[in-house]
């Protein structure tokens, strides 16, 4: 907010704040028409769940997100799982036990180098609310907000706002709440909630803010 830069800069200085100035990766860009039609296309249920804590997920969600997940009857037999951590994630060894003893089908991934493919192949994804909250956006991928840290918290409480994401707090607590998750997911099961949170979180972000901020920029110059 502008609010936020009072007093740490000039009062001439150009502020670029917000969604439309997010500085995203060209491949979000190139598939975000391929990953929006699909989600416009009639779909029987979901297929496949992506997971993405973060490179290094310290509190072990994911581990936590595998437990719970399989306790939720409402969910299809032939759910895929998708999980993606960084390779030198402390918590690997538990994913890995989680994941081979879970109900569903679910396949871990280290230092992949194409998110937007992944993501526009999933059907609806569980994350935490840093940056890749924005590249989901963009994609128009249905999706459940994380809050594992303090500069997170405005990112999921404003997306909650906006009925774009819920966002399950994990911050202040002991670990995920099953109700809060289980209610959550049960939604997104809905293809009509799943359209249509599609729709609010693709019209956020459109992945033009690089392009934006090197307008602003040529301006100046």
């Amino acid at each position: 907010t502008q609010e936020a830069y009072q007093g740490l800069v000039p009062s001439d200085c150009l502020l670029m704040l917000g969604t439309d100035y997010c500085l995203l990766r060209p491949e979000f860009r190139r598939y975000r028409p391929q990953s929006l039609k699909r989600r416009m296309l009639p779909s029987s249920h979901i297929q496949q769940l992506l997971i993405t804590m973060g490179g290094v997920d310290l509190g072990d969600y994911t581990s936590q997100l595998l437990q719970l997940i399989p306790e939720m009857e409402f969910l299809p037999v032939d759910l895929k799982i998708l999980v993606i951590m960084g390779p030198g994630a402390p918590h690997i060894e538990n994913v890995m036990v989680e994941a081979k003893k879970n109900r569903f089908a679910v396949e871990v991934k280290t230092a992949i180098h194409n998110m937007a493919e992944v993501m526009t192949q999933s059907d609806l994804a569980i994350g935490a609310a840093g940056s890749t909250a924005w590249e989901r956006c963009c994609l128009g991928l249905p999706f459940i907000n994380i809050v594992v840290a303090e500069n997170q918290q405005a990112i999921g409480d404003e997306l909650s706002r906006l009925n774009v994401a819920d966002s399950i707090q994990a911050l202040q607590s002991n670990g995920l709440c099953f109700d809060s998750l289980s209610h959550a997911l049960k939604a997104l099961v809905s293809e009509t909630e799943r359209q249509h949170k599609t729709q609010v979180s693709a019209e956020l972000i459109n992945g033009e803010g690089v392009y934006r901020v090197i307008q602003e920029i040529e301006t100046i110059c």
